[in-house]
């Protein structure tokens, strides 16, 4: 939820990422998230994509996510376009990644995987 509690931010199982308004239930944004590869014979890869955990980080309007497929990924709120873009994707864990933590006083972010790998990753710097 935003600082305001007026959005609810929500991912489902296809990877997907929708702001919704709380009062009326209404979806106010869609975050754009990446193509599927295709194969070799054209056919789209089957990955887990699955939204594990969310975080937002309202200062900088930033919508933190990781998911099933091993990657954390930010992306940008600050704009009232119905599609919010994807600024930045962290591909460290070679598993699904669980669950992310931030403190936004230091910008650190840090995920948890099945790889049993713990990441903590500087969002101010990118390292």
């Amino acid at each position: 939820m935003d600082e305001r509690k007026r959005k609810l931010f929500v991912g489902d199982q296809k990877g997907r990422l929708f702001s919704i308004n709380i009062k009326n239930g209404a979806k106010m944004k869609k975050f754009k998230k990446s193509k599927a590869k295709g194969g070799p014979d054209g056919d789209k890869k089957k990955e887990k994509n699955d939204v594990s955990c969310l975080y937002y980080w309202g200062s900088k309007a930033i919508l933190i996510s990781s998911s099933w497929d091993g990657k954390v990924r930010l992306y940008d709120d600050s704009t009232a376009d119905q599609e919010g873009s994807k600024r930045y994707t962290m591909k460290k864990h070679k598993m699904s990644v669980n669950f992310i933590d931030f403190k936004e006083d230091k910008q650190l972010c840090a995920s948890c995987s099945d790889d049993s790998s713990i990441v903590i990753y500087n969002y101010g710097s990118y390292r």
